[in-house]
């Protein structure tokens, strides 16, 4: 019979909130309405790091510093990928003539970067058919793409590295984005 009263109680909490949902009304100024897209004009001239700097001073902080090696890295990273797409953050195609290593550590150490705590976010696409490379920002729309998973934000976000070297790269409709971010102190 005690059993019975618990489950009885717990149906008219459920029933109780399943009803408050139900009946509850949001006033205007509670509702969230989807946003027109930006006006990109003041990024357009923005380099992949560039455009990295602008969305961590939108969230607060600091810029990372153009790291030339880490860049190196990220760039033959983003060459490999054009013929490679769905290795991602990894290399297995040692024939490949952009091929520097199989992890992000080995291709970051080979361009004479010491720190193994190395970062790296790759994202790869296809550009529309009919539209010429640049029509649409791809650099800053990879970016974008990058930031709504929550692993890659928190990498791209993370308030303990200090600089970073990023490739945009493209081959016929192939694109790659590879970013290399690193701590100069640990280097």
């Amino acid at each position: 019979m005690k059993h019975i009263l618990y489950w009885l109680g717990g149906f008219a909490v459920a029933l109780g909130i399943f009803q408050y949902y139900e009946t509850h009304r949001y006033s205007e100024d509670q509702l969230i309405y989807a946003q027109p897209p930006q006006n990109r004009t003041a990024v357009a001239d923005f380099d992949a790091l560039a455009y990295l700097n602008f969305l961590r001073a939108s969230a607060n902080l600091p810029a990372l510093a153009h790291s030339a090696t880490l860049e190196r890295a990220a760039r033959n990273h983003a060459r490999y990928l054009l013929q490679n797409p769905d290795d991602g953050h990894d290399e297995h195609n040692t024939r490949n003539p952009f091929y520097t290593g199989p992890r992000p550590s080995d291709r970051t150490r080979r361009a004479s970067y010491a720190y193994k705590g190395v970062h790296e976010n790759v994202s790869t696409d296809q550009h529309p058919p009919n539209e010429k490379i640049n029509d649409h920002l791809p650099a800053q729309h990879q970016l974008d793409n990058l930031m709504t998973a929550i692993y890659h934000r928190l990498s791209l976000l993370d308030q303990n590295i200090d600089e970073a070297g990023a490739a945009f790269e493209s081959q016929g409709k192939q694109i790659a984005l590879s970013i290399n971010q690193g701590d100069s102190r640990f280097n």
